[in-house]
């Protein structure tokens, strides 16, 4: 086992309104000769009033065209974000760190962001460093787990945890897909640090210990999610019809829920936002009691779907909470991803 000892986000400088953004939105659309009015529609309905983004939204557009400019902003944005999120570890010792892992699907370059974090601090020579692509919105629990995976040989040693998705690399102004819509409206921008000690490490602060975890693969879900490489950047393709029925098949999910926490009293939930309906169809599909997502909205509201960082911005906004808590991802697969927390 291990223990969550301190988690640190960061999001770019520019910080949009909904309204503002729909305004844009439609002027864009209009233009290439789409209607705009998809947007009046489903904008208000989607829970996102704010959301962070790499680009201006003066310039929005025209540095959205093409995978040269998406990518060089990523490699931008990303190394200084997550080195800021680092040096505001202050419970870091950089000569304790056994293991660096990084989660994307926004950008790609070398050198990695676990790489680029080693001319910054005094670690060991015998470092890990696992940068890893395509876990997507299941990504911030995902690292926990392979964090908790690794600890258990070094425990006492600490690892770092990087979640590295800046959604605006999406953007395509120019596709009028469904899918386009589905995730210009919703998506935003964050990274997050994470730090995570094994169970032997001296630390008398509270903290958050990894009871258990779980990965479950959903059958004949496998299109649900993909990504596509394209001289306009990493397009992200959601069936977001499909995936808002899937937290209400109670005979696919609920079964595994409830054997995942037998035996435990749970005092919170955090889900990972895929949208406000996904996160409405998990709280009645689970039964879980009113009130028990309020978190996600919350952090769904104010900083939009920023993939893998989503849950990990919940859990550094509940992180001061008590007793036990269960983080609940969705992504490619479909994979449905499972921690189990106690605070000690």
């Amino acid at each position: 086992m291990s223990k969550i000892l301190q988690i640190v986000t960061k999001h770019p400088e520019n910080r949009l309104h909904n309204d503002d953004f729909k305004v844009k939105l439609k002027e864009w659309w209009q233009e290439k000769g789409y209607s705009g009015r998809v947007f009046d529609r489903y904008m208000p309905l989607t829970g996102v009033e704010y959301r962070h983004t790499c680009y201006p939204i003066e310039t929005m557009r025209e540095q959205s065209q093409t995978f040269t400019q998406k990518n060089k902003t990523f490699n931008e944005v990303v190394h200084k974000l997550s080195l800021e999120a680092v040096l505001e570890l202050d419970l870091l010792v950089p000569e304790d760190v056994c293991m660096i892992t990084s989660t994307t699907m926004t950008g790609v370059g070398i050198p990695t962001v676990p790489h680029k974090l080693l001319s910054h601090f005094d670690f060991p020579d015998s470092v890990i460093k696992i940068p890893m692509f395509g876990l997507a919105c299941n990504g911030g629990t995902h690292v926990i787990q392979i964090a908790d995976e690794f600890l258990k040989a070094n425990p006492t040693k600490v690892v770092i945890c990087l979640t590295n998705d800046l959604v605006s690399m999406n953007l395509n102004p120019e596709d009028s897909s469904l899918t386009t819509v589905f995730g210009i409206t919703i998506f935003g921008d964050g990274v997050s640090a994470i730090l995570i000690a094994g169970d032997d490490y001296s630390s008398r602060l509270p903290a958050w210990k990894v009871l258990k975890h779980a990965s479950y693969i959903l059958p004949y879900t496998e299109d649900y999610i993909t990504l596509e490489g394209t001289s306009a950047g990493l397009l992200y393709n959601v069936e977001s019809t499909k995936l808002q029925e899937l937290p209400k098949a109670a005979d696919a999910l609920l079964p595994k829920v409830e054997e995942f926490i037998k035996g435990h009293d749970i005092d919170h939930w955090i889900c990972h936002p895929g949208g406000k309906v996904v996160l409405e169809n998990t709280a009645s599909g689970l039964n879980l009691p009113d009130g028990a997502l309020d978190s996600s909205f919350e952090m769904f509201k104010y900083f939009g779907n920023m993939s893998a960082t989503s849950v990990i911005k919940t859990l550094e906004y509940d992180f001061k909470k008590d007793g036990k808590l269960v983080m609940i991802s969705y992504g490619p697969g479909f994979q449905v991803d499972l921690c189990l927390l106690e605070k000690i």
